[in-house]
């Protein structure tokens, strides 16, 4: 399980350092490995990354959706939490204000436990920032 942990977060390090593509290439790497073994655990974080290493909005968001979809079918709730967050940051980047306050909004109402943790904390912080900026706009 360590490895797969690793997995996901070294290509997301790559991002941070300005080198996506080396980034893109271990996702690449890393899915590829999950279809040959069937471990599909860590698959939806591992889009959430690509999408957040993608060259275009387009290929983010398709990266995201599918991060959610996957997350939804495997019942991986912290999954698709972030995958969650991360689209609609995407969205309110583009202006799309209502559709993420509205996607994040209902990812974030089925938690009822563990409110305090880092990834609840981030996505309750931007349904804050949406809201405000969704009610601004009327």
């Amino acid at each position: 399980m360590q490895v797969a942990v690793c997995v996901a977060m070294f290509p997301a390090r790559y991002g941070r350092l300005g080198r996506p593509r080396e980034g893109q290439e271990l996702i690449g790497e890393a899915l590829a490995t999950a279809t040959e073994s069937g471990n599909h655990h860590w698959t939806a974080e591992l889009y959430r990354v690509r999408g957040a290493l993608a060259d275009t909005a387009k290929d983010a968001e398709s990266s995201l959706v599918e991060a959610i979809a996957i997350a939804r079918r495997q019942r991986a709730k912290s999954f698709e939490l972030r995958a969650a967050t991360s689209l609609s940051r995407l969205r309110a980047r583009a202006g799309k204000t209502r559709e993420a306050h509205a996607l994040l909004a209902e990812v974030y109402g089925s938690f009822t436990e563990g409110l305090d943790t880092a990834d609840l904390q981030d996505a309750r912080a931007l349904l804050a920032e949406l809201h405000r900026a969704t009610a601004s706009r009327v």
